[in-house]
């Protein structure tokens, strides 16, 4: 456990009135803070108390009367913080809350800055690093994939897959260290052909979580889908139609999207973010020469690409032009005005070449459940799915993860160019290192004020 000399409190209840609002205190002094303003109605003194009791009582600032409460007691380090943590649970009105908070500044406790429960949780060894970036991920989580997700990270779902890497890099250093200390006894610590198939199965293994750092941000904030093609193909009315609503302007003049128009929906649980774009042509208009630009930024940029042509007009030579530019595994093909036609769909799948063709009628509503249902599979092909799967939920621990790849590389080649093995040691604590700051071990306390810093007050 910390030396923590202070203690700290914190309204945890959303701002605003409600029927009830908890106050968390932690620290050495929390129950005899506590027990200064709470008196229970059975006469029972906090420290009589067991962990995780509850006891209604009064809550007092002197002789003055706050408020009716349930006071919780948890001892150290059986609770969050890992030191004596008591709650107070008071009805939910502002002033009734500041009212405590105000009366326990009288015995010495201090407002709890901005993660500060979370981040002596993970001072006390109570969780990692990864763990407590977790905790505000629930927190803020806007979908129930990315609450599913962040409730695994912080079960150790993550930090399993590190710990196991790291526990693997230990021991080649011990081994080497043995070698350096012990050359009779281990001449050889490490053998080149087989450290070469253990290093590179954890090459696989860490590029395989390396994969999830994309899919982590679509988790948090959506994947993003780009409506992209020529003017007035029907890239406003798809977006209208699979929001069920109309957002974008329709008309039949070209050019009347000028900027990137963005939109936030579910689709099936999958978080989406929809981007209408300007249609892409050659133009004298400046504000539409700079649409233009901003849609390719998009379509350059986006998860997957919606391209959009009109069917009863065919496959254009434009439409080849831009969809030349486009990745086949990231772009459908959307051919629409479906309901303007009667033939023509086999010579559109054709020509489409590698890019799979979704074939409808944004106007009539036809086909929109099968293109809900591609988009689906197009996420589900190449991401993973919630579960006990380890996700990399921020660009921290990609940074790092990246770092140790690199320096396990660097191990492995060296070794098979026969270079000392104090060197090679080097590169493999390098590895282990940045695989510390992953899980918290060898973070530098500027970066750990940092990430507990964006925390919400009260965590």
């Amino acid at each position: 456990m910390i030396e923590t000399q202070d203690t700290i409190a914190a309204i945890i209840t959303a701002q605003g009135m409600g029927a009830m609002g908890a106050i968390r205190i932690s620290g050495p002094k929390a129950f005899p803070a506590a027990q200064a303003l709470f008196r229970s109605k059975k006469g029972t003194l906090i420290k009589d108390m067991p962990c995780y009791a509850l006891a209604y009582g009064l809550i007092y600032e002197g002789d003055v009367l706050l408020d009716q409460a349930l006071l919780l007691k948890m001892q150290g380090p059986s609770s969050f913080t890992g030191e004596d943590v008591a709650e107070l649970q008071c009805h939910g009105g502002p002033l009734v809350l500041a009212r405590v908070i105000q009366a326990l500044a009288g015995q010495g406790v201090r407002p709890a800055k901005p993660g500060e429960f979370t981040q002596r949780a993970f001072l006390n060894g109570k969780m990692d690093l990864s763990q407590a970036e977790s905790v505000m991920d629930l927190v803020s989580s806007s979908n129930q994939v990315m609450a599913e997700v962040a409730i695994q990270q912080m079960q150790g779902s993550l930090s399993d897959h590190i710990k196991m890497i790291k526990n693997k890099i230990i021991g080649w250093i011990a081994s080497i260290e043995a070698e350096i200390d012990f050359p009779d006894e281990f001449p050889q610590a490490l053998e080149p052909v087989t450290f070469k198939t253990e290093i590179l199965s954890m090459l696989r293994q860490i590029d395989r979580l390396l994969e999830t750092a994309a899919y982590g941000r679509i988790y948090r904030e959506g994947l993003r889908i780009v409506f992209y093609g020529r003017p007035n193909v029907g890239k406003s009315s798809l977006l209208n139609g699979l929001l069920q609503q109309k957002r974008a302007i329709v008309t039949a003049e070209p050019g009347t999207t000028r900027d990137v128009i963005e939109e936030r929906m579910m689709i099936q649980g999958i978080p989406i973010i929809l981007m209408d774009t300007a249609g892409v042509r050659e133009t004298g208009s400046l504000a539409e020469k700079e649409g233009v630009e901003r849609a390719k930024r998009a379509a350059a940029e986006a998860d997957l690409v919606l391209f959009v042509l009109d069917l009863s007009q065919g496959f254009t030579q434009e439409d080849q032009q831009l969809l030349h530019g486009l990745d086949p595994q990231k772009t459908l093909l959307i051919a629409n005005k479906a309901d303007l036609v009667t033939e023509g769909e086999g010579s559109i799948r054709e020509e489409a070449g590698p890019f799979e063709v979704c074939i409808l009628s944004a106007l009539e509503q036809e086909g929109i459940d099968a293109l809900i249902r591609k988009i689906r599979e197009r996420f589900e092909a190449g991401t993973l799915t919630a579960g006990n799967t380890a996700v990399l939920i921020n660009r921290r621990q990609e940074e790092a993860l990246a770092q140790t790849k690199k320096a396990l590389k660097s191990a492995c080649e060296g070794l098979l160019s026969g270079v000392s093995t104090d060197l090679l040691s080097i590169d493999l604590q390098d590895a282990w290192s940045y695989l510390g700051e992953i899980t918290g071990e060898t973070v530098k306390e500027a970066v750990v004020s940092e990430i507990f810093a964006r925390f919400c007050l009260g965590k």
